[in-house]
């Protein structure tokens, strides 16, 4: 009879094990699910201002206001390209 109590309690507690490991496993999945759906939100896009205007050869902002006609960061002489128009927007 020792024998037999001893398996019945082993058995309970592996019962029990099982159902707390079930219990931890949806609740993980839950988890889970709410995770990937947050993934999928993309965030808004933020609003793009006016376009500076950059160096055709360091590809650097031209700073506003600026009077020569030479790139501060590279040198290069803006005479030598033709004036890029602004685009309009789309």
């Amino acid at each position: 009879m020792a024998a037999r109590r001893s398996n019945d309690d082993e058995g309970r507690a592996l019962r029990v094990r099982v159902t707390e490991l079930e219990a931890r496993v949806r609740w993980l999945e839950q988890k889970l699910k709410k995770v990937a759906l947050a993934a999928k939100v993309k965030p808004e896009p933020s609003p793009k201002g006016p376009q500076r205007p950059r160096c055709p050869s360091c590809f650097g902002e031209v700073p506003k206001g600026q009077r020569e006609r030479v790139c501060l960061y590279c040198g290069f002489n803006f005479d030598v390209v033709a004036p890029i128009r602004a685009r309009r927007p789309r």
